[in-house]
């Protein structure tokens, strides 16, 4: 059989298939029992943002709610549930990360800008766990030389600092601070704007 005659064929047999089925009688089913009605479910109803039409940024989301920035720099979590915020208090020298995608964690972080460093560390971070809604955890990094550096970012329970005198990048688990990255940590990010 060559190409041409399959290619002919296919459309021949399609058409003769369906007027088979189309020729044949419908047959209702039974009418002994009419189906349970589907209801569909209620459409949630939409969280009023006016922090985030006002020039406001969307920083993260978690699993409970979304994390938000205003335009004048004020953090708030706002819950999914029912709409409530919680607006975070800062400080000069305070900066906010979210957990990353799915997490309920929020972090305000404080860094502190003495004269002659050569970076900027981070000195303690309140860490919210914001889906428990307990009391913020503060971790002082600046009690050992295993978590003294700058926050840079926050993946879920795991605090990623760089140490960037000294070339290291550190992972630092939430629980109790203890450093769980590799021994001596990795290669420093580049600075900062460079």
């Amino acid at each position: 059989m060559n190409a041409a005659s399959s290619r002919r064929r296919v459309p021949v047999s399609v058409g003769i298939v369906l007027a088979v089925v189309a020729s044949g009688p419908f047959l209702a089913p039974p009418a002994a029992a009419a189906p349970p009605a589907v209801t569909a479910p209620a459409a949630a109803a939409p969280i009023a943002v006016p922090f985030l039409a006002s020039g406001g940024e969307l920083v993260d989301a978690g699993r409970t709610g979304f994390l938000s920035q205003d335009a004048d720099g004020r953090a708030r979590w706002t819950r999914y549930a029912d709409g409530v915020s919680t607006v975070f208090e800062k400080h000069e020298g305070d900066y906010v990360l979210g957990g990353g995608p799915g997490s309920d964690v929020v972090v305000v972080a404080h860094a502190v800008n003495n004269p002659g460093d050569e970076e900027i560390p981070t000195s303690t971070v309140r860490v919210y766990d914001m889906a428990t809604g307990a009391a913020p955890v503060t971790l002082d990094l600046t009690a050992s030389t295993e978590t003294r550096g700058f926050l840079d970012a926050v993946s879920g329970s795991t605090l990623l600092v760089t140490d960037r005198p000294r070339r290291q990048v550190k992972l630092i688990d939430l629980d109790g601070g203890r450093p769980s990255g590799p021994p001596g940590g990795g290669a420093a990010p580049p600075p900062r704007g460079g």
